[in-house]
């Protein structure tokens, strides 16, 4: 059940980004056009907009520390390309950094999820489920 908030969660941003994705805007900016759309989608009270918020905000910084590490992780890959032989012992390594911290980040993310879904009533999830189903994301 939990999985199924988080990508409705999920799908409810990228909804929000892909609508705007013919401008040339900024993540965050994207960000912020996703919590207004779900916000007026979905009718949101203050508390439920500042529980959104949280996730989007959370959201963001876990991207900003993906970005850093992507510049470095990049050069290490075509370091590996060049090689004669793939270290595949690295290329382990590089994974299970990446799975660790994504198993790291998600119980705080699904939390924040959950407690946003606690609040919403019959009505707004419905309007998720039917947004779920005309999108078709899973």
């Amino acid at each position: 059940m939990k999985k199924r908030i988080v990508l409705a969660v999920l799908i409810c941003f990228g909804i929000a980004g892909t609508a705007s994705a013919g401008f040339m805007l900024s993540h965050e900016e994207k960000a912020d056009i996703a919590v207004m759309y779900i916000t007026k989608k979905l009718d949101l009270d203050e508390s439920q907009v500042s529980k959104l918020e949280s996730i989007k905000d959370k959201l963001q910084k876990l991207c900003d520390e993906h970005k850093k590490e992507k510049a470095e992780k990049t050069q290490l890959v075509i370091e590996m390309i060049q090689a004669d032989q793939l270290d595949q012992a690295k290329v382990i390594e590089l994974l299970n950094a990446k799975i660790q911290k994504i198993e790291d980040s998600a119980p705080g993310v699904v939390e924040m999820i959950a407690d946003f879904h606690s609040t919403l009533s019959p009505e707004q999830k419905q309007i998720v489920i039917e947004k779920i189903q005309e999108h078709k994301h899973f």
